[in-house]
């Protein structure tokens, strides 16, 4: 699958965020990112599809750990990469921006 319709299947999964279970959400995202990777997709691409999915198993599941795993993965390969505070509980909040400045303190310049 090319990256066009990656980034087409990744948009048209995360616009219907709450048109499927939690399960085939989380399954289709993981389809997703599996295309990205394998089709060597820009990084943003993979960035934006790590985070919907931490977003589903943060918000959707409430699997604040897992999520974070997910939201290391987006920023390692976007630190730019938004979250969609509209979908994000208080909690996933607070974990996106533990993740932000861990990952900060990656790329930080080591003396």
């Amino acid at each position: 699958m090319p990256c066009k319709e990656v980034q087409k299947q990744i948009h048209e999964l995360f616009n219907s965020y709450l048109g499927y279970s939690i399960e085939k959400m989380i399954e289709l995202m993981r389809g997703a990112i599996s295309s990205a990777e394998r089709n060597e997709c820009p990084p943003w691409l993979g960035a934006h599809a790590w985070m919907t999915l931490g977003i589903v198993q943060g918000s959707g599941q409430g699997d604040l750990s897992r999520a974070r795993e997910a939201f290391d993965r987006a920023l390692a390969l976007d630190f730019d990469v938004p979250l969609d505070a509209q979908l994000a509980t208080e909690g996933l909040k607070q974990v996106f921006e533990e993740a932000r400045a861990a990952a900060r303190n990656r790329r930080a310049p080591k003396p």
